[in-house]
Parts: structure tokens; sequence; C-alpha cells
């Protein structure tokens, strides 16, 4: 119900565009990997995706009563950014094992302009659990509200991966990161986002 009336609120402030929902596997874990320049991105997806997405929010978040409540009632789950939280990685982990999605943003900020370099958690978490990626592109084109269809979100293939491992090599990571990154930025380029620029620099070691 929640769910339901978040998209409903969302519609009537911002307007969205939804494509490529036929994508999203209708069962088993998944991984949704989103391009990343608003605080409204999160509830944005969890609203309008067809399946609960948990989250990896900043640890401070939780610290914030009534929000870090909320946040966790949505089945968003703490990461200390900047630091390689394995307790984060455990639990997104479990959540892929048990069919569930984990939600993540690889450029771990809103800060810059265009499209950022990507941390390779999402290429981390999908190689050791086989679980296959989602890449989203969010373009907002006004973030003011009541201005008609103020953001586009496409949905692309999924992004499939051979199995599980135990021991990731370095050069997988950046391949899967790489893969992710441009299919976002294919996706952002059809979208038509004024002013859209991609970071040349492409791949971030952690995180």
């Amino acid at each position: 119900m929640l769910r339901k009336v978040g998209r409903f609120v969302f519609q009537v402030v911002y307007g969205f565009e939804v494509l490529g929902l036929e994508q999203v596997p209708p069962e088993g874990g998944c991984i949704l990997a989103a391009n990343h320049t608003s605080k409204l991105d999160p509830p944005l997806l969890y609203f309008i995706f067809p399946r609960l997405v948990h989250f990896m929010a900043k640890k401070e978040l939780f610290q914030w009563f009534p929000l870090g409540w909320i946040i966790t009632k949505l089945g968003a789950f703490p990461v200390e950014r900047g630091a390689a939280d394995r307790g984060a990685i455990r639990r997104a982990q479990e959540i892929l094992r048990e069919g569930g999605v984990v939600g993540v943003f690889p450029e771990g900020t809103t800060r810059g302009v265009g499209l950022r370099p990507f941390h390779n958690g999402a290429a981390l978490l999908a190689l050791k659990t086989g679980s296959p990626i989602l890449p989203v592109a969010i373009t907002w084109y006004t973030k003011k509200p009541f201005r008609g269809s103020a953001v586009r979100v496409a949905v692309g293939k999924p992004i499939m991966v051979p199995g599980k491992k135990e021991r990731v090599a370095k050069h997988e990571l950046v391949e899967l990161t790489q893969e992710i990154r441009n299919s976002i930025a294919q996706m952002l380029e059809e979208g038509g986002r004024e002013g859209f620029t991609v970071v040349t620099t492409n791949y971030k070691c952690g995180g």
C-alpha cells in the first residue's frame, strides 16, 4: 500500500516515465544498479519498481529519528561509505541469496557533473552471488515540482554473470563495472538529458 501511495504522489508532484519494466525478473535475486543525481532517486525507484528494493544507505541516516526507523521499515540497510564495509556486503549477499533485490548507486554520490566514475560494489556482489544486474538510467529533466514529466527511468537488459565465484580477479571487476556503466551511459544519452556528459575515467577501485 505504501509503495502505491508513494508512486501516486511522485506521479502527481513530478510526473515520470518508466521504460523497460518487462526486463525485471519476476523472482530471484538481482542487483539494481542506477546512476545517482538526486536525493530523490532512492524513493523514486522504491516506489516505481515492481519488486521490493533493499537499498544500501549511508550509516549516518539510521541515526536520525524517525528517518532511521522509516528507512529500516522500507528495507534499507546501513553501509559505511569510504570504507570496505564487510557487514553491508554480507547483508547484501544474504538478500540476494534469499531471492531479493538489492539497490546500488555505483557512483556513490550525487555530487559532480555527468556520469561519474563507478565503484565496483555492484560488480563484486554479482560475481560473488551469480546474480544478474539490472542497469537503470534516471534522467531528471527538472527537479522542480509540478512541471509535468520531470523524470525518465529506463531499465536496461539484465547483465548476466556466469555464476557465483569464491575468488574474483581484479580484471573481472573492471570489465563488469565498465559494462554496467556503458549500459547506463547509453540509456542516459537516449534519454536526451540536457547537458549530459560522461566523465572519461570510468573505474574506481573499491567501494
